[in-house]
């Protein structure tokens, strides 16, 4: 196997909706000093495609990540009082590769705009 760590020997797209349909909390992560974290909606795609349904593969990267790490009193979906990060895209970044970052919004500032920071080159 062409796998770079131990833990990716026998990985698999298709464990994510095994787990769900196991009844398991999912959430998929990315090892970001090999896959930057700006690449998990492509992971929760993949899962999409393996067979998790979309909504979950959203769930598992936002609410469920949160909930698993005991951190969904802050994080994790859109509610009055939690933190106000979010990326608005062009489409669904879950099931359309080419959808691009819109905006994002860091304690509810926005940070980038893509019809200005275009423009100058970020």
């Amino acid at each position: 196997s062409g796998a770079s760590k131990y833990e990716l020997k026998n990985r698999s797209f298709e464990t994510p909706a095994a787990l769900y349909k196991a009844g398991m909390t999912v959430a998929i992560m990315t090892d970001n000093s090999v896959i930057p974290t700006a690449q998990l909606p492509i992971c929760a795609g993949l899962a999409v495609r393996s067979g998790l349904p979309e909504m979950e593969a959203l769930k598992a990267i936002t609410i469920n990540a949160a909930k698993i790490t005991q951190i969904d009193n802050r994080v994790g979906s859109i509610e009055k009082g939690k933190d106000a990060d979010l990326v608005i895209w062009t489409q669904n970044p879950v099931r359309d590769i080419e959808c691009e970052v819109m905006y994002t919004i860091i304690n509810g500032e926005v940070v980038y705009n893509k019809d200005i920071d275009q423009k100058f080159g970020f």
